[in-house]
C-alpha cells in the first residue's frame, strides 16, 4: 500500500509515533510518501528569504531520527512545496546533499535544468507517478523564478496534452498540489474546478496540501489537503511565536491499495501533542464533517462561491477576534517569561 502524509516541520523535535499507528504504517513493502515543509541544515546562518515571515529549516540529526523510526517502509519525500527556499541557493543545496548522502528518495522540483517534480515508482505490479506542483499566487507563493537553478514547477502548466502523456507512461498517475488558503477546510471555487479538470483529463488520484487543515474529499480520488502531519510551533521573523490550535494539529493519512482497486482507500486520522503522533477519532469525524458539507454545497457554482467567501469570512473573524487577541497575547507574554528563565537558569 502507498501512504500518503499531510505536511512535516519537525524543527529541533525528536518526534515519537505511537506503537499501534507506526504498526500499521512500517510494513514491509509500503510506501510513505511525506511532503516536507523545510529545508534540512546544521544551523540556520545561512541567509534567508525576505518576502516571508515563516522561515522554516530542521536540523540533520533531528531529520535522521525521524527516518529511523521505520524500519520496513519506505519513505519518499516530496520538496514541492513553499519552503523549499526559505534559505536560498545553498539551504537546497545542503538538503539535497544531505538527502542523497543517506541515502533518501526525494522528488517534488526543478534541479538544474533537470525535471525531478515527478517521481515514476513500481508497486504491487503497478507503474506509478507521483507529480508535485505548486503555485506563485500569493496565496502560496512557491515557484520562484523560473531563472533560478531551482524552482517548483507551476501547476497551472499541467495542462490536458501533458496529462496525457504521462498517463501514456505509466498505469497510475497521482498529482500531489501544493495549493489553497490557509487555514480554510474547503478548497476555493478554482480549486475545484482544476481538481475536476485533471480527474477528466487522466489523473488517478489527487492528494494537496499546504492549508495546515484537513479539507474534505470527493469521489475517493481527490483529498483537497491532508492537513499537519506534524508540525512544531515556531518563531516567526519578528521573534513571535505561530501556536497551532487543535484543529491544525489534526491530520488524516490516506492509503492506496493498488491491488484490491475495488476496495475504498484507507484513511487513518491523526494528530499530535507535544512531541507525541498518534491516531485520532476526533480528525477522522472532522474530516467526515467537511466533507459531508463540501458535497453538499458543490451542486451550484455561485452558491459555492458564495459558501467558501463566507467560511473565509468566519475565519478571518474569528482571527481579529478580540478574546483570541488578549489570549494569544497572554501566551506570548508567557512564553518571553520562560525564555528569561530559563536563560537564567543556563547561566
Amino acid at each position: 500500500m502507498i501512504y500518503f502524509t499531510g505536511d512535516l516541520f519537525l524543527g529541533n523535535n525528536k518526534i515519537t509515533i505511537e506503537t499501534t499507528l507506526l504498526e500499521k504504517l512500517d510494513v514491509k513493502d509500503n510506501i510513505i510518501v511525506i511532503n516536507l515543509e523545510s529545508v534540512i541544515l546544521v544551523t540556520n546562518n545561512l541567509d534567508s528569504r525576505k518576502d516571508k515571515s515563516a522561515i522554516l529549516f530542521t536540523t540533520q540529526d533531528v531529520f535522521l531520527h525521524f527516518v529511523s523510526l521505520f524500519k520496513k517502509a519506505k519513505l519518499i519525500f516530496n520538496l514541492g512545496n513553499n519552503h523549499l527556499h526559505d534559505f536560498g541557493f545553498e539551504g537546497i543545496e545542503s538538503t539535497l546533499c544531505f538527502l542523497e548522502k543517506n541515502n533518501i528518495l526525494y522528488f517534488g522540483l526543478i534541479k538544474c535544468k533537470k525535471d525531478i517534480s515527478s517521481l515514476i515508482i513500481e508497486h504491487q505490479g503497478e507503474k506509478i507517478m507521483l507529480v508535485a506542483s505548486s503555485t506563485s499566487k500569493m496565496e502560496v507563493m512557491s515557484i520562484t523564478s523560473e531563472k533560478e537553478d531551482y524552482f517548483v514547477k507551476d501547476y497551472s502548466l499541467l495542462s490536458r496534452e501533458q496529462i496525457l502523456e504521462q498517463k501514456g507512461q505509466v498505469d497510475k498517475l497521482i498529482y500531489l498540489p501544493h495549493w489553497g488558503k490557509e487555514y480554510i477546510p474547503y478548497p476555493s471555487l478554482e480549486i475545484l474546478d482544476l481538481a475536476n479538470s485533471w480527474i477528466e483529463d487522466g489523473v488517478d488520484y489527487i492528494v494537496g496540501s499546504h492549508t495546515h487543515i484537513v479539507q474534505g474529499s470527493l469521489n475517493n480520488n481527490i483529498y483537497f489537503s491532508l492537513g499537519n502531519f506534524y508540525f512544531t510551533n515556531f518563531k516567526k521573523k519578528n521573534r513571535i511565536w505561530h501556536l497551532w490550535k487543535k484543529i491544525n494539529r489534526l491530520s488524516l493519512v490516506v492509503g492506496i491499495d493498488f491491488v484490491n482497486t475495488e476496495k475504498k482507500n484507507l484513511v487513518l486520522g491523526l494528530e499530535y501533542k507535544n512531541s507525541v503522533l498518534k491516531e485520532s477519532n476526533t480528525a477522522l469525524q472532522f474530516y467526515y464533517k467537511v466533507t459531508d458539507v463540501l458535497k453538499k454545497n458543490i451542486g451550484d457554482r455561485k452558491a459555492y462561491f458564495s459558501f467558501y467567501e463566507n467560511e473565509y469570512f468566519k475565519y478571518l473573524v474569528g482571527i481579529n477576534n478580540r478574546i483570541n487577541r488578549i489570549n494569544n497575547l497572554i501566551i506570548q507574554i508567557s512564553i518571553k517569561i520562560y525564555e528569561k528563565i530559563n536563560k537564567k537558569n543556563k547561566k
